[in-house]
């Protein structure tokens, strides 16, 4: 709501009733023209998150299958819905990555002795 006060208040108009603020007005109320920057970082980062999921990482392909709709809600809501959902897949999803990989662990290792007769 804050980023709206400040635009509104900015350049000085009301919106319509019913109207909504999208994308593309939050990127050029941060950086002017260069807003379309963001777009950019996003797109380049959805890509090798792609790339890596079609070689066949399982991590990268439950970040993309999670990322795919709020990265096109970029575009008609607000550029941050990507930021807030890798820090909800972080949050939630995270802890379960460690927890399987603390399964996969072995409980105890063998270290090879150089007196044990081969």
């Amino acid at each position: 709501m804050t980023i709206q006060l400040a635009l509104r208040s900015s350049i000085q108009a009301e919106p319509p009733v019913g109207s909504t603020y999208t994308g593309f007005y939050d990127a050029f109320g941060s950086f002017w023209y260069l807003g379309c920057l963001k777009f950019f970082v996003i797109a380049a980062l959805m890509g090798s998150i792609y790339v890596r999921a079609a070689r066949g990482d399982e991590a990268m392909q439950i970040l993309y299958a999670l990322s795919v709709v709020p990265s096109m809600l970029v575009i008609t809501h607000f550029t941050d819905e990507i930021i807030v959902s890798w820090v909800h897949i972080g949050a939630f999803l995270l802890p379960a990555f460690w927890y399987v990989k603390a399964l996969r662990r072995p409980a105890f290792r063998t270290i090879p002795s150089a007196y044990t007769a081969a």
